[in-house]
C-alpha cells in the first residue's frame, strides 16, 4: 500500500476542516455537498474532527486531496469517540466519489440507534441502494475502514471483514472523503453534535507487486 493522504487533525484552535491543512501528507479538505448553513465538519484543537451544533437535518461532506490515482484503495479513521446515543447521527466514509450524486459510502449511527450501526451502499445518480449492513459493538479508538476493489466493495473493524458487496457501478477513482449528517435527497442523517469523533484518516492506495509485473512482462516477452 501507497499513503496518498493522511491527516492527524492537529490545530491550535477549532477550524472548519476546509480551512485546516491535512498534516502529514495532503493539500487540502474540499466541500463536495453541503445541506443547510450551519452544520459542518470542525477540527478542534483537541485534535479530532467531528460535527458542530445547529439545526439537526443538515450536514456537510468533503474530499481529501490529492484523489488517488488508482481506484483500488483504502479510506480509514479511527473513532476516537464513539456516539452512545440514539439519534441519527449518521457519519460516513466515502470512496470512488465523483460528485454529491454518485459514490460508495461505509455508514456509522449511534450504538443505541434502532437500525443497524453499520451499513455499506452506493449513490449512482442521487438514488440510494444498500449494500449491507449489520449491527456492531464498536468501542473507543476502533479502527473503521472503506475497501474500494473491483471485485468488491468492503468495510472493516478493526482489519477484520464486516460487509461486502461485490457491486462495482461505479468504476472510476473519483475522491475519497468523509460525510456528516445530512448530505443528499436520500443520504440523509443529522450533523448537529459533536459526539461521534474522529482521528488519524488515512487513504491508502493498492500497488502492483514487483512479482505481478514480472509475470506480465513474461507473458508479453518483454525483457525475457
Amino acid at each position: 500500500m501507497s499513503t496518498v493522504f493522511s491527516d492527524n487533525f492537529t490545530e491550535a484552535s477549532n477550524t472548519a476542516l476546509t480551512s485546516h491543512t491535512p498534516s502529514p501528507t495532503g493539500t487540502s479538505w474540499v466541500e463536495v455537498a453541503k445541506v443547510g448553513t450551519t452544520i459542518n465538519w470542525q477540527v478542534y484543537a483537541a485534535d479530532y474532527v467531528a460535527g458542530i451544533g445547529g439545526n439537526t437535518a443538515e450536514g456537510q461532506s468533503c474530499k481529501s486531496q490529492p484523489d488517488p490515482s488508482s481506484s483500488a484503495y483504502d479510506v480509514q479513521w479511527t473513532v476516537q469517540l464513539v456516539d452512545t446515543t440514539s439519534g441519527t447521527q449518521r457519519r460516513r466514509l466515502l470512496g470512488r466519489m465523483a460528485d454529491s450524486s454518485n459514490y460508495y459510502a461505509a455508514g456509522l449511527l449511534p450504538t443505541a440507534h434502532a437500525s443497524n450501526t453499520d451499513e455499506l451502499f452506493k449513490i449512482v445518480a442521487d438514488a440510494k441502494t444498500q449494500l449491507a449492513t449489520v449491527d456492531t459493538a464498536w468501542a473507543n479508538n476502533d479502527t473503521h475502514m472503506l475497501r474500494m476493489r473491483d471485485a468488491a466493495k468492503e468495510v472493516f473493524r478493526n482489519g477484520s471483514s464486516i460487509l461486502s458487496n461485490s457491486d462495482n457501478a461505479l468504476t472510476a477513482t473519483g475522491s475519497a472523503g468523509i460525510g456528516l449528517g445530512n448530505i443528499g435527497t436520500n443520504d440523509t442523517g443529522n450533523g448537529n453534535s459533536n459526539a461521534f469523533r474522529f482521528d488519524d484518516y488515512l487513504v491508502d492506495e493498492a500497488t502492483v507487486s514487483t512479482s505481478v509485473i514480472n509475470i506480465h512482462r513474461t507473458l508479453l516477452g518483454v525483457g525475457v
